[in-house]
């Protein structure tokens, strides 16, 4: 089964929004080992590079750490690069889940009150879609 906790401080619960967020099985077990912790933490409090813990990852933080393991990566790597950013997961998971679960399913999973947001993270698998029923359409039309 899915565990399911509601987030206490996020950007829409000015608004009233409650935000919840869905871990499934898969990820259950990586997530576990970071609950045993003071109930008043976060599950993953950020290290700085002098090995300091910090409160926890904000939006930039967050970013700054998918930068620097980009750049470490690419400088291990020269002959084949990458260009990666953080919002590209967000964007990844909207895809996927849309081409396997629709729209609605997808507007839920991000926590988004209306789709016309959804429709932007999930841009690829909703043109994917279209195609799809285009070609249905073109093979039975002739």
């Amino acid at each position: 089964t899915a565990w399911v906790f509601q987030l206490g401080k996020h950007k829409t619960r000015r608004h009233g929004i409650t935000r919840n967020i869905v871990i499934g099985p898969n990820a259950q077990p990586i997530v576990s080992k970071y609950l045993v912790r003071p109930i008043d933490s976060y599950c993953f409090p950020p290290h700085n590079q002098n090995g300091k813990t910090g409160l926890h990852y904000t939006s930039g933080s967050f970013a700054k750490v998918i930068t620097r393991a980009v750049k470490a990566y690419n400088n291990e790597h020269p002959k084949t690069p990458i260009a990666f950013h953080a919002n590209q997961l967000r964007h990844a998971f909207a895809t996927q889940v849309c081409l396997e679960y629709g729209l609605e399913v997808t507007r839920c999973s991000l926590g988004h009150v209306t789709t016309q947001m959804t429709k932007r993270y999930a841009r690829q698998a909703l043109e994917a879609e279209q195609l799809k029923h285009a070609k249905e359409a073109a093979k039975k039309l002739g």
